[in-house]
């Protein structure tokens, strides 16, 4: 059985991604912001209590794996993962 994790205190995560995701879309000079911002609210819940990931072995064989089939969506992604400490924040602007 899955131990319960406490959840991080959810209005203080997902307004962080907004800002990534707006950040990320402002610097590519891209447009597909209602896609990654609709995703926002699930992304940080998976990435916060329901996905089996530790950013310490993130190649650990048991981890859970996501995929995102809303390519239009890939900002909240990567704001999730940066946020997880599985990829690096300056890769956001990148």
């Amino acid at each position: 059985m899955k131990a319960i994790m406490t959840m991080p205190n959810f209005p203080d995560i997902a307004p962080k991604l907004r800002a990534d995701i707006v950040q990320m879309s402002y610097k590519a000079k891209a447009t597909h912001l209602a896609s990654a911002l609709s995703c926002v609210d699930i992304s940080t819940v998976l990435y916060a209590k329901v996905l089996n990931i530790d950013p310490a072995q993130p190649q650990h064989s048991v981890r859970d794996r996501f995929i995102l089939s809303k390519g239009h969506a890939a900002a909240a992604l990567y704001a999730a993962l940066a946020w997880k400490g599985l990829i690096s924040p300056d890769q956001l602007l990148t």
